[in-house]
């Protein structure tokens, strides 16, 4: 049985959800976690693929995102970057680094703490700051790490080679 095929304009409802106005009936901001429980039920049984299919899909969703958070946010990439997950209450980012090494911590993430820690939900976020650090900064960098720390989680990218 073939899975049902999933679409949405991703740029669209992030400028609708950035200008507080609904982008669906129900709700008034983008919920990327909605988007997230939608792929894992479609890869319970299979959490490699799962991880990998979260990763890649939030790598599509953060190079969706980088042109509109370039011209919505002031400042440097990682400003940016900043103020968009501040704007949309998903989770509290501190970015930090220069060149090909960023280190990026996320603190009140619901996927960053409790049972859901290990879950395969972090490759969303983690492919989707990739594409975004990448873009913004026109440095092309890769994800390498996770790991916890207090009050969050510590994501690791370097250059790309």
């Amino acid at each position: 049985m073939k899975a049902p095929s999933v679409k949405a304009d991703i740029s669209s409802r992030a400028e609708a959800s950035l200008d507080r106005r609904f982008s669906r009936s129900m709700g008034n901001m983008v919920d990327v976690g909605y988007y997230q429980m939608l792929l894992s039920n479609s890869f319970l049984s299979n959490f490699a693929q799962l991880e990998k299919a979260c990763f890649t899909t939030g790598a599509q969703v953060g190079k969706a995102l980088a042109p509109i958070l370039s011209s919505r946010f002031q400042g440097n990439a990682h400003d940016a970057i900043k103020a968009f997950y501040a704007h949309m209450r998903y989770m509290k980012v501190d970015v930090q680094g220069e060149g090909g090494a960023v280190t990026v911590r996320l603190s009140e993430a619901p996927e960053a703490v409790g049972p859901l820690a290990g879950a395969a939900l972090m490759p969303f976020v983690s492919g989707e700051l990739e594409s975004l650090i990448s873009d913004l900064t026109g440095k092309p960098v890769r994800y390498q790490s996770a790991e916890h720390a207090p009050g969050g989680l510590v994501l690791r990218f370097g250059p790309q080679v």
